[in-house]
């Protein structure tokens, strides 16, 4: 019983951190989006994310292609929600969107990926 939640801890663990950091790559390209703001909103969302991923997984078996794209943009939204409060001043709404969807399509996408096919 602990090697599993060890093991669930570490894969959350390896996944948020992942996340971040193709998070911030993706904020290199997008100008005045701060570093502070891409760790919390990262933060927030990463661990809702692979958490559904994970328990889906142990419970049911791997979750199909819509829901994923589904849960991604579920997170778009939430972020969006998140980020644009602090970034509408600097940044305007399409470019933050863009950032957000971009960011969460790239890293969650190949999250899922991985653990599809390797894990």
């Amino acid at each position: 019983m602990f090697d599993i939640t060890l093991e669930f801890v570490i894969k959350l663990l390896m996944f948020m951190a992942f996340v971040l950091i193709v998070k911030i790559l993706t904020a290199f390209l997008f100008k005045r989006i701060s570093f502070n703001l891409v760790l919390s909103s990262t933060l927030l969302t990463a661990p809702i994310f692979s958490y559904i991923i994970l328990s889906h997984d142990l419970l049911f078996g791997k979750l199909s292609f819509y829901t994923v794209v589904l849960l991604i943009f579920t997170l778009c939204l939430f972020e969006y929600n998140i980020l644009i409060k602090r970034l509408f001043n600097t940044c305007t709404g399409l470019k933050v969107a863009a950032f957000i969807i971009f960011s969460n399509i790239l890293s969650y996408g190949i999250i899922e990926l991985i653990y599809t096919l390797y894990l």
